[in-house]
């Protein structure tokens, strides 16, 4: 085999041993649809939700909830600013009113520390608002525990794999040269032991198998 085909056989096996890792660190499958953008525009896509939506529209977390009512002042309008009023208010109830006639939907934003990370819960709303620093952050998290587990493992092992002298039979000094290291062994050792690892840190957001994923980059 050349050495271009043998590179392309490990790249495909990667990319096996990525989605078996993958697919075993699912733990929901749903119906939602994750987006992920910038911060600056999750209350955008909280307002394109209600105003496309033909039916209701229930935002949790994040800034969803719905601000109060307006209460109405405790001092008394004069009788010209009570005719003003009622004549605005009169105008403001002429403005037909949107019918909701759609199904509700239910729209989650997986964001700040108040957010729930289950993907039991978060795999029964509609859609799921998320930012990209979020995502990074689980994401990175989720790696770091992975790789301190290996390296915790190799330290446990003891230090076969490091140089010195060894005694033969007839006690002699034998010099033991230490074993080479081989790159991408840590990462590829990671990848197929991720598996239901107990000193792994999940990400919610990669526990579930998603409908649909948007990538909103805001440009």
């Amino acid at each position: 085999m050349s050495a271009k085909a043998k590179a392309k056989a490990e790249r495909a096996q990667e990319k096996l041993e990525a989605e078996y890792a993958r697919s075993s660190r699912i733990k929901a499958k749903s119906r939602a649809t994750l987006i992920i953008c910038p911060l600056s525009t999750v209350s955008n896509w909280e307002d394109q939700f209600r105003e496309h939506w033909k039916g209701e529209v229930s935002v949790v977390g994040g800034s969803g909830a719905c601000p109060p009512p307006a209460t109405p002042s405790s001092s008394q309008p004069s009788s010209s600013q009570s005719i003003s009023m009622d004549v605005d208010q009169k105008t403001v109830d002429e403005k037909p009113k949107r019918i909701r006639e759609g199904r509700p939907i239910r729209v989650y934003i997986y964001h700040g520390n108040a957010r729930r990370p289950d993907p039991a819960f978060l795999a029964d709303f509609d859609a799921v608002i998320t930012t990209y620093a979020t995502l990074a952050s689980e994401f990175s998290k989720q790696n770091r525990s992975l790789m301190a587990a290996d390296e915790e493992e190799e330290d446990d092992a003891g230090s076969e794999g490091l140089g010195g002298v060894d005694f033969d039979e007839n006690g002699n000094q034998v010099l033991r040269l230490p074993k080479p290291k081989k790159s991408g062994t840590k990462r590829k050792k990671a990848l197929l032991n991720q598996a239901n690892n107990p000193a792994e840190i999940p990400s919610a957001l990669q526990s579930i198998h998603w409908f649909r994923v948007v990538l909103d980059e805001a440009q």
